[in-house]
């Protein structure tokens, strides 16, 4: 059965390449371009291959047309090239030589198109064509998206009544001497000192002093927390949790203990120069012939009740040479109906490392196989410097209800703004449900075969220091 998909991918990718030769003869993505090549500048060295899309989803037996782009170290294009397209597993993903990708089965493949020996990579994810299961339409429930917000905007106004006692002055006026006036007054002057120290607290969202049942406060590069939101957890990883409940935040999983004993690739490690909380951090380590798709061990939190609005803020850090795998994952962030993925694109140990949140299967496809609309990926213009830390702050507002367009999503990377996605609509299963339900540290390398289609090649690191989460 696999043969004849195969067979039929190839003739679909011929018949369809011989249809469309002359409207892609401007494309750079493995076209035949007539003419002589246009001369690369003196001097000039190639500094990438760049194929668009770099990331794409497709069914099986879909298609997408590639492009291709030579591009020099002054960031110009060496147009008039012609490129070789490889894939590596055709029993995915085929390619003709005209950039033309035709999905045979459900997997993720890498597409590279090469010029001059250098080969630029796309990364393409095959979904099954099978039926998602049909979303219910159920009407919006209302959301107590106000109750956190006026509570605490009331504390200040039981103070105002001490003002009365200038009306017990007018009848002392012929007592200017004794001292029994002084008392009245102070009393108004020392009331509202409290009342000035305890305002702030509910208008600037910061958790409590550190608490057992959380784990502390939110640390102070924390700053694009909405107002309103209640801690959830806020953990500096100075130890790894074992099977047992003994020590462990409430939420926290047990089973990265378990993964670090087996595979010895997930530990804690000393970091004084972590940003949020110095001292501890949890390090997943990818050694040389660690396959593509595998994750060395993982933390998960899970907080008591879906969180409709969720607040997440993390530091991170990749090691100096890090070697990318274009679908390198941080972790995901699931709510029952949806997943996103919280991926660094970008591969080799050089191109930079682009933050990015591609959605994850679940309920963003119609059942004829379709994708729903107002979804998709999202992709932000946030990088991550290899060997230095970098404070991730992440807001998932949940749709109303399943597939209204009325979510957002936005992300800061070291307090500036990378992207804000707003009009989005989050599957999900039904209205109540629509709230995140875990937060799963899962550090991928990769979703398939690496560059140089199989392993890890390059030794590298990938820390988290600490993790705080809020939310209402």
């Amino acid at each position: 059965m696999r043969a004849v998909a195969i067979a039929l991918a190839s003739f679909v990718a011929l018949s369809t390449a011989c249809n469309d030769v002359a409207d892609m003869s401007r494309l750079s993505g493995g076209s035949e371009t007539s003419g002589k090549p246009a001369l690369k500048k003196k001097n000039q060295g190639i500094k990438s291959i760049d194929v668009t899309p770099a990331v794409d989803t497709i069914g099986t037996m879909d298609t997408v047309r590639l492009s291709a782009a030579v591009m020099l170290d002054d960031d110009t294009e060496w147009t008039g090239r012609r490129f070789r397209w490889t894939t590596s597993d055709a029993n995915v993903a085929t390619v003709s030589q005209n950039g033309l990708v035709v999905a045979v089965n459900p997997g993720v493949a890498t597409i590279s198109a090469w010029n001059e020996g250098i080969p630029g990579n796309a990364t393409i994810a095959v979904r099954s064509a099978t039926a998602a299961p049909a979303e219910p339409v159920t009407p919006p429930p209302s959301t107590p998206v106000t109750q956190p917000v006026t509570a605490p905007v009331t504390t200040p106004t039981p103070v105002t009544p001490p003002v009365t006692p200038p009306v017990v002055e007018p009848v002392k006026t012929t007592q200017p001497v004794p001292p029994p006036v002084s008392p009245p007054v102070t009393a108004p002057v020392t009331q509202p000192a409290p009342v000035a120290v305890t305002q702030p607290a509910p208008v600037a969202v910061a958790p409590p002093a550190p608490v057992g049942a959380i784990g502390g406060a939110r640390p102070a590069r924390c700053g694009n927390e909405p107002l309103g939101f209640a801690a959830q957890t806020s953990r500096d990883f100075a130890t790894l949790y074992g099977p047992t409940t003994a020590g462990r935040l409430p939420g926290w999983g047990t089973e990265e203990e378990m993964l670090r004993a087996s595979q010895r690739l997930i530990d804690v490690a000393s970091a004084a120069d972590e940003p949020l909380s110095p001292g501890n951090t949890i390090r997943y380590q990818y050694p040389v012939g660690l396959q593509g798709g595998t994750g060395p061990g993982t933390a998960a939190y899970m907080p008591p009740a879906p969180t409709h609005y969720a607040y997440i803020c993390m530091s991170v850090r990749y090691s100096a040479g890090f070697e990318g795998n274009g679908m390198t994952k941080l972790g995901y962030v699931n709510w029952p109906g949806g997943s996103f993925i919280i991926m660094a694109n970008g591969g080799g140990t050089t191109t930079p490392l682009t933050l990015s949140f591609p959605i994850n299967h679940g309920n963003f496809y119609r059942p004829d196989g379709s994708q729903k609309p107002n979804t998709g990926n999202i992709y932000t213009a946030s990088t991550f410097t290899r060997g230095q830390w970098a404070v991730l702050e992440m807001l998932f507002e949940m749709s109303s209800a399943p597939d209204m367009p009325d979510g957002r999503i936005r992300a800061w990377l070291d307090g500036a703004p990378g992207v804000d996605k707003q009009g989005y609509a989050y599957p999900g299963t039904s209205a109540p449900t629509m709230g995140m339900s875990e937060l799963r540290l899962h550090a991928i390398w990769g979703g398939g075969a690496g560059p140089n289609g199989c392993c890890v090649t390059v030794p590298g690191t990938f820390d988290i220091g600490h993790v705080y989460v809020s939310g209402k």
